[in-house]
Formats: structure tokens, C-alpha cells, sequence
């Protein structure tokens, strides 16, 4: 009996299942602090001008008016610059100096302007403190801003490898409580570290855990809800991720020195260790361990949540006992008993798989390469940086629910072409808005509508991805996409930082990507209502036929979705 009707019998998405997915849904709020948290923490848009020792009895704007050269911004506003003063020497300039003070004569056209001699001085207006005050990351250091960033999506990706051996060697409870102490640890060592080489090792560790948790919270609750349940609740578990998108800004707004929002962020945290009573081992885990009365025990506790009569004591004693007299039938009649587990080069070795899988590694890559590359644009924020990031992160939740209606009405082929393609576009139309200010509403607008397009399409590819690849190579070439993912959130800050250069030059990037994704997607085979193949011969001719119109009204069968892997 296949582990989906052992559900059926002791209820698929009952009480049990529904109180479990909200306990394990708070996994995927933390990541959704910390893996955008950058925006407010890193300060790449700090504020900040010359440090001038001799000046310090002045107001900020009596120093930078007096020390200070001008400059236009690419919005055409006249600015002081960041990196230079004038070379002066400011030390007999009295406190009344700024009154005496005349720019134009004092300071004209020709005098010599040198890089700042003492440091910096950063505005407080916005941000009490960030990692760039903190570590003095600008003026030739700010690439050590995005850099952090990319280091903690590095070791997000290393996570969801280690964590998932863990899970799958020692049980995703044991896991899930190891991943939970180890983000209370290195989470609070990384907000009191004293130097920038500390601090993104800190965060590197911290991210493993983060993503530790947060893969294998998600893949307990796919394992424990029934089959009919499963894609919604795979798709809206995305939605635990958005909330604490969502209160990223809240939290930020009233929170602006970076040392406090990450302990503020990370409190939450420790009524999580509860998690070791409250959450129990999954019973496929157990079943695959071959723990038949411990997962007897969780099985019971389930029914009798949910309202269904409890599994015999025996159950699993005649489920064995007829495996092992069909398994003894089929090895005496020659035929294979054990399964068969196909590679990476297996899959790669079809020509049409290869077509198909390289289409579908690549659109994990640019979904994550878009969705974290808007999220870090801050030009991409218009005016109000919290109020913007907030719209950016709350499109998130709607975006899901079509993302179920097109997935029941269009399939899964057309769905994620047009939804990358209109992430794409949107990206290419916020080109024009970023010169004026007084277009940052039309900025956002696009930067939202780019941000719906690709949450969209993210939940499409983890969903599509697992019916695409044949059963003998699911795992294989699920994992493998996900591990695409990790390389476009680990390129995605250093594109965004590329505006330095050329301001539209991430948008178009991103636009250009996304659409290309979006085309080839026309060209990986329909999985709706389609019968999905199990062997690599299967896959190839199902790549093959995959023109042929399906019959109507066929319902597809996802018994293994629990493949999925969160973003």
C-alpha cells in the first residue's frame, strides 16, 4: 500500500495536518526576514559624506555646505558628493565660520578636490546604523555590501544540501530542532560580531541553518498532507515566506539601528525550540526507515485528530508480509526486485530530456535571478523605501491564488511563459521611470507588477519541475533545478549592484532573462492531465509525443510531491 492511502485512511488534511502546517508554516517566516533583510541592514543607500575633524562644532549641513563639493545624481538633483572634500585646510575656520562663509568665492570652480581624509560621517535621519556605517563599506568598499548578501545566499544553497542529507539520513525532526538552535546561535553572534569578515561568516553559517529549517519544515508538511491537499498547500506555504517579507518593512521602519532588527527579527525564534514536542517525526520517514511501530503510533495520533478510526496494531505486519511474498514471487520468476535510481548523466544522456531539463535548470536559475534581483534593487523603490517594499512584498499573496487558477484552467506549460514573460516586461518598462522622481509611483507600479509575474512563476517551476522529470530521476532533477535557484540568488546582488555603471542595466538584465525563460518554456512538454512517466525511456517519448493533445477531462496523480522544494 503506497504511503498516500495510509493518508486517505487516517485523514489527508484534517485537524492533525492543518495544525501542523501552521506550526511549520513559522519556519518559512524567517527566511523571509532574512534573505531580503539586506535592503535595510546592508545600507548601500546610506547616506554619507567626508568626516572633517576640525569642522565637528557645526551642524551637519554647516559641514557639508563648507567642506563639501556638489554634484548632479542620475536623477538630475544637485547633491553633495559622497567621496571627496575640498582640499582646504578647515583648521582655522572658527565656529562662526559658516556665517562668514561664502561658496562661491571660497570655494570656486577650480579648487582642488582630494578623497576624504578622516572617514565619514553618515546621515541618522534614516538609518540609526547599518553594516555599511558599521564596517565604513563605502566609497570603493560598497561592492562588500552586495558581497555580504552573496555570501549569505551561498550559504543558503550549502544548507539546503547539508540540512538535506541530514533530514534524509538522521529524520526531518531531528533536523528541523538542530537547524532551529543553530539559527539562535549564529543569528545572534552575526549582530555583535566586530569586523565585516566576522560578520559575513557569521552570516554564512546562520543562512545554513536558516535554509536547514525552512527545507525541511516544508518538506514534512508535503509528506503528512494527503495528495488532493498537497499543491495548494505546497504553493501557499510560499505564503508564510511573503508574510515575513511583508513585515520586514514594518519591523525596519520602527527599528533603524541593524543591530536591534536582527535581534528583533531572530526573538521569535525561541518559542520555536518547543518544536521538539510539538512536532513529531514524519511517518513516511519512519515507513522508509523501516521504524513500522513508530510510525504506527504517529499514524494513530493522527486518525484520532482527525476523527478516523486508528490503524490495527498488525496493519504494518500484513502490509509487510505481502511485500515480501511479492517481492519473493517476482525474484523467482527473474524479474527485478529492487528499484532502479537513475543520474544526473542518465538524464542528461536522452537528447530530449537534456533539451528539456536545460530549459527547465535554466528557468529555475532566472525566476530566482529576478525574484531576489527586484527585491534588492533599491532604485527599483521609487520614493519611500518601506512603503515600497512593502507593496513589493504584499503582490506576493495574491499572486498565489492566481497562481492556482491558471494552474487548474491553462496547465502548467502556458502559465509559466506568460507569467515570466510578464515579469520580464514589466522589468524592461521600469527603465524609463528611474531618471525622474516625480515618476516613482509609475516606477513601483512596474516594480510590483515584475514582482507578481515572477512569485507566480516561482510557485509554477517547483510545481511543473516535479512532474517534468521521470520518477527514476525526480529527485535527481528536482534538487539539481533548485540548485540552479541558488546560483541566481547568489548572482542577483551582484547584477543589482551593476546600476553604478549604468542605471536601467539590472532591469534590462532581468527583463531580458526573464522573457528569454518565458520563450523557452513554450517548448517543454504539457504535464496537465497527463499520465507522467516513470522511466527514462518514458520521459523520452514523452518529450516526443508531447504535442499530442490530451484527452479531456484526465486528471493527473501527484504521488510524489513531495519532491517540491521551498524558494
Amino acid at each position: 500500500m503506497h504511503f498516500d492511502e495510509i493518508l486517505l485512511k487516517v485523514g489527508g488534511w484534517g485537524k492533525y495536518q492543518k495544525i501542523q502546517y501552521l506550526l511549520l508554516g513559522v519556519m518559512a517566516i524567517f527566511p523571509g526576514f532574512q534573505n531580503l533583510c539586506m535592503v535595510f541592514i546592508g545600507g548601500g543607500d546610506h547616506r554619507h559624506w567626508c568626516h572633517v575633524p576640525e569642522l565637528q562644532n557645526m551642524s551637519a549641513d554647516q559641514q557639508r555646505y563648507i567642506a563639501i563639493p556638489e554634484t548632479v545624481n542620475y536623477e538630475r538633483e544637485i547633491v553633495y558628493e559622497q567621496c571627496s572634500q575640498f582640499d582646504i585646510n578647515f583648521g582655522k575656520y572658527d565656529a562662526d565660520a559658516y556665517k562668514k562663509w561664502n561658496r562661491t568665492v571660497m570655494t570656486p570652480a577650480g579648487t582642488k578636490r582630494v578623497v576624504c581624509r578622516h572617514g565619514y560621517d553618515f546621515d541618522r535621519e534614516q538609518y540609526t546604523s547599518t553594516i555599511a556605517s558599521q564596517f565604513d563599506l563605502v566609497c570603493g568598499r560598497d561592492w562588500m555590501v552586495a558581497l555580504a548578501t552573496t555570501i549569505y545566499m551561498a550559504g543558503f544553497m550549502t544548507g539546503c544540501v547539508a540540512f538535506g542529507y541530514m533530514s534524509d539520513r538522521y529524520g526531518r525532526r531531528l533536523t528541523l530542532f538542530v537547524s532551529i538552535i543553530l539559527q539562535a546561535i549564529f543569528g545572534f553572534a552575526a549582530a555583535f560580531v566586530p569586523n565585516y569578515a566576522v560578520f559575513v561568516i557569521f552570516r554564512f553559517l546562520f543562512a545554513t541553518a536558516v535554509a536547514g529549517a525552512f527545507t525541511t519544515a516544508f518538506v514534512i508538511v508535503v509528506e503528512i498532507v494527503g495528495p488532493k491537499s498537497r499543491i495548494t498547500c505546497s504553493i501557499f506555504y510560499q505564503g508564510f515566506f511573503a508574510a515575513g517579507y511583508m513585515l520586514l518593512p514594518l519591523l525596519a521602519y520602527f527599528i533603524r539601528d541593524y543591530r536591534w532588527l536582527q535581534i528583533t527579527m531572530l526573538a521569535p525564534i525561541f518559542p520555536t525550540i518547543s518544536y521538539w514536542w510539538l512536532v513529531p517525526e514524519s511517518p513516511r520517514w519512519l515507513i522508509s526507515e523501516r521504524r513500522y511501530d513508530k510510525a504506527l503510533e504517529i499514524l494513530n495520533k493522527m486518525a484520532q485528530s482527525n476523527g478516523e478510526p486508528e490503524l490495527e496494531k498488525t496493519f504494518f505486519d500484513k502490509e509487510i508480509v505481502e511485500k515480501d511474498e511479492k517481492t519473493t514471487e517476482e525474484g523467482s520468476t527473474g524479474h527485478e526486485v529492487k528499484d532502479k535510481h537513475g543520474s544526473i548523466i542518465d538524464l542528461l544522456s536522452f537528447p530530449l530530456l537534456r533539451k528539456k531539463s536545460l530549459i527547465v535548470f535554466f528557468n529555475w536559475f532566472v525566476n530566482s535571478l529576478v525574484y531576489y534581483g527586484v527585491s534588492f534593487s533599491r532604485n527599483l523603490m521609487g520614493g519611500n523605501l518601506y512603503i515600497s517594499t512593502f507593496a513589493i512584498a504584499s503582490v506576493e499573496l495574491p499572486s498565489y491564488f492566481m497562481t492556482v487558477v491558471l494552474l487548474g484552467k491553462w496547465g502548467r506549460r502556458r502559465p509559466l511563459s506568460f507569467t515570466m514573460i510578464v515579469a520580464g516586461v514589466a522589468c524592461f518598462l521600469c527603465s524609463p521611470f528611474l531618471y525622474d522622481p516625480a515618476l516613482a509611483p509609475a516606477l513601483v507600479t512596474m516594480a510590483i507588477l515584475g514582482k507578481f509575474g515572477i512569485a507566480s512563476s516561482f510557485a509554477i517551476i517547483f510545481l511543473y519541475s516535479s512532474e517534468l522529470f521521470p520518477t527514476v530521476v525526480r529527485n535527481v532533477g528536482v534538487g539539481t533545478g533548485s540548485m540552479h535557484a541558488r546560483i541566481g540568488g547568489l548572482v542577483a546582488p551582484q547584477v543589482a549592484l551593476l546600476s553604478k555603471y549604468w542605471v536601467p542595466l539590472p532591469t534590462v538584465i532581468f527583463g531580458t532573462f526573464a522573457v528569454a525563460g518565458g520563450l523557452l518554456a513554450l517548448y517543454l512538454p504539457e504535464t496537465w492531465n497527463k499520465d507522467l512517466p516513470e522511466t527514462l525511456e518514458e520521459g523520452e517519448e514523452f518529450v516526443r509525443n508531447s504535442e499530442l493533445r490530451k484527452k479531456e477531462g484526465d486528471q493527473i496523480s501527484l504521488t510524489e510531491s513531495s519532491n517540491l522544494v521551498p524558494k
